[in-house]
């Protein structure tokens, strides 16, 4: 049972069958809205590829430097009642 409010709560059902993360959903929606996600896939790429999130961060909005610092540091906390909060 647990692993079902998992799956659940951390992904979503796929159009073509099967479950794909929040986040895969969203970049879907971008691209088949047609909207521009090269900004997002950079970032992606980059820490792939070994650099720092704060070295990837650096091209992106002020705004999404804030969010995602914020959100890896309420990770690295390693509170879980702390990241249960956050989201």
């Amino acid at each position: 049972m647990i692993y079902e409010i998992i799956l659940d709560e951390e992904s979503g059902p796929y159009p073509d069958g099967g479950f794909v993360s929040h986040f895969e959903l969203y970049l879907n929606a971008i691209d088949a809205a047609g909207a521009d996600s090269s900004n997002i896939q950079r970032l992606i790429n980059e820490l792939q590829n070994g650099k720092s999130l704060e070295e990837s961060l650096k091209n992106q909005a002020p705004l999404v430097q804030n969010y995602l610092r914020l959100t890896f540091q309420l990770i690295e906390r390693d509170s879980l009642t702390g990241l249960m909060v956050s989201f």
